[in-house]
């Protein structure tokens, strides 16, 4: 599992403790915590659980400040883990672990999905966001369909990746930020991955969210057209 960490030291260890607390229900065999340019003191309470629970968490630091290289980094590091699956989620954890109950199903009853999404975009999802999150989700889903051919309702969720896909889907991912987890399923697609959208419980976040509706959407539109044009 591959937490990327900025900013999130006020709640982070309970956040955290909760994954633990869940470990006898699900199939977590690691936790990586990839802390990355934070201001405050995320980085020491990550060292901090890495000691209490060595066998379970560990931590490193990117001094960039960008959540896609340490999702990139994250993926990397799970090559020398003892794990089927890469789990890409949020320090936050919105979703409580609905998407993960839907993961787990989902693997019981089928095994040739290389990745599935926990999607905000699924019809059966239930999501308390505002307007202007809705307005720009729809719009980048849009864009995405246009200009890339991505059929994906949501490329921005909890992502349970095959490893062996991961490793190799990775060093062909140049975005960054945001982005990134777009374009690994725009590279997992050209690739011929099996992709499975399955429902989530999205809460409002605990903490002001880091996302700026219009300088994040930007920044989306500017990465669309780059991909676009590079592919």
């Amino acid at each position: 599992m591959a937490v990327p960490i900025y900013n999130e030291a006020s709640h982070l260890r309970s956040k955290i403790l909760r994954l633990i607390q869940a470990k006898g229900a699900y199939p977590i065999s690691s936790i990586l915590l990839a802390e990355n340019g934070s201001s405050d003191q995320s980085f020491k309470v990550c060292q901090e659980l890495a000691s209490e629970f060595p066998d379970l968490i560990q931590c490193f630091h990117l001094p960039v400040g960008d959540m896609g290289e340490a999702l990139s980094e994250s993926i990397r590091r799970s090559a020398s883990l003892d794990c089927t699956h890469v789990l890409l989620t949020a320090a936050d954890l919105p979703f409580e672990f609905t998407d993960f109950d839907q993961f787990l199903q989902e693997e019981k009853n089928s095994t040739h999905w290389e990745i599935y999404i926990g999607s905000k975009a699924h019809r059966l999802s239930e999501l308390e966001r505002t307007w202007s999150r809705n307005l720009a989700s729809w719009g980048f889903l849009l864009l995405r369909k246009i200009l890339l051919g991505i059929r994906v309702g949501d490329t921005q969720g909890t992502f349970f990746i095959k490893k062996e896909f991961a490793l190799k889907i990775e060093p062909l991912i140049q975005s960054r930020g945001f982005f990134f987890t777009t374009e690994l399923t725009y590279h997992a697609l050209k690739a011929g991955a099996q992709i499975k959208e399955v429902p989530i419980v999205l809460k409002r976040d605990e903490r002001k969210s880091s996302v700026k509706i219009f300088r994040d959407s930007w920044r989306m539109l500017r990465e669309i057209f780059k991909l676009r044009f590079r592919s």
